[in-house]
């Protein structure tokens, strides 16, 4: 084998070795996202289901698939997700379980503040917290 298919062959190698590492800690943090997300992260990115697939199985259109699987991924690799992986035990439990609501479950305000039975501006205040040791 020439030198420069070798070079050919073990950067390939070297490429797939870091996508399979992206792919794997994508897995990871996708298990925090709600059952929903969690399971469409899983089909494309663990099982390999091309987005048109999915699409038709959910009976979904692969262009609002698409935006979605897109967003999820902005969302898991965005700072305010990995502070929450990283660091959720500095919080109160009352900041931590909103947090985890709208970080990493991907809830609105709204729901959040339903869902842990607090107001709208408490929510909001838990939220501003986070926001505010994320970027320290």
């Amino acid at each position: 084998m020439s030198y420069a298919i070798e070079i050919a062959t073990e950067a390939g190698l070297a490429r797939r070795h870091r996508r399979r590492e992206r792919v794997e800690r994508l897995l990871d943090r996708a298990v925090h996202l709600e059952e929903s997300d969690r399971l469409l992260i899983e089909q494309v990115y663990r099982h390999g289901v091309g987005i048109v697939d999915v699409a038709r199985l959910s009976g979904q259109s692969p262009k609002n698939l698409r935006r979605r699987v897109d967003k999820l991924l902005k969302h898991i690799n965005g700072p305010l997700f990995s502070f929450m992986l990283a660091h959720s035990d500095l919080l109160s439990e009352a900041t931590r379980r909103t947090a985890d609501l709208v970080v990493l479950k991907g809830c609105s305000l709204r729901r959040a503040s339903e869902i842990s039975n607090q107001s709208l501006h408490q929510t909001r205040q838990h939220m501003q917290i986070v926001q505010a040791l994320a970027e320290a």
